[in-house]
């Protein structure tokens, strides 16, 4: 499936699964640098491909200088656009499909699904969109020690996420497996929101908790299924 663009208002400097960040370091209050960080060398730079692919890798955990000089308007701006437009037009049909059986779960509890799931899939399905192009986003300003999947990959991503969403929500439907070609991208998917989860205001200051930890579980280890259904491809 191809993902056509189109817009949406998002925060660059959110937290995928919860909300605005409370971080004293966003990038609206950084004060530009012009100077390279002391300590990276030009080597350092030109290995990691300038200014650009340097934000996806290093923009967290380092000093304001270092945020700053990596974060400038130009990355801030190309990271916006990314988080505005990166969508699965195409996919949205099925989300909704998705949406509508979890207000069913709701409203109807059932054995197939344990209050902490419809917890973990309310989470994802109403935050689909942020998710998926915040796990490809090239230009990505937090938690930059992660490694990040292609924007080509895009369509591969929504769709592992709807499959984890169909696990949370009992499973009841077929499943969907990836291609040949797909399944490295869902493992990478599954793999990269796994590590991305924050489950206790300790793991971030500043940011509240993703969800629940009991949710957290649940998400976890419908994540670890579909990476594991996909790795086996």
């Amino acid at each position: 499936m191809l993902c056509a663009v189109t817009t949406l208002v998002l925060s660059t400097s959110a937290a995928v699964l919860h909300g605005p960040a409370r971080d004293a370091r966003t990038a609206s209050s950084l004060a530009p640098f012009t100077a390279k960080p002391s300590g990276v060398s030009e080597g350092v730079l030109a290995l990691r491909g300038g200014v650009a692919a340097a934000a996806a890798a290093d923009c967290r955990d380092h000093t304001t200088e270092w945020y700053g000089f990596y974060c400038q308007p130009a990355v801030l701006e190309k990271s916006k656009r990314h988080m505005n437009s990166a969508i699965c037009k195409e996919a949205l049909p099925l989300w909704d499909t998705l949406h509508r059986a979890l207000e069913e779960a709701s409203a109807a509890p059932s054995a197939e699904a344990s209050a902490a799931q419809l917890e973990a899939a309310r989470k994802l399905i109403t935050n689909h969109k942020r998710v998926v192009a915040d796990m490809t986003n090239p230009y990505a300003l937090s938690q930059g020690q992660l490694r990040r999947l292609p924007v080509s990959a895009l369509a591969d991503c929504d769709a592992a996420m709807r499959e984890v969403a169909r696990l949370l929500l009992g499973g009841s439907d077929a499943a969907a497996e990836p291609s040949a070609d797909a399944a490295a991208s869902w493992v990478k998917a599954c793999k990269y929101l796994d590590a991305r989860l924050q489950l206790s205001a300790e793991e971030a200051p500043g940011r509240a908790a993703d969800m629940s930890p009991e949710a957290g579980a649940a998400l976890r280890a419908a994540l670890r299924e579909v990476a594991s259904l996909a790795s086996s491809r």
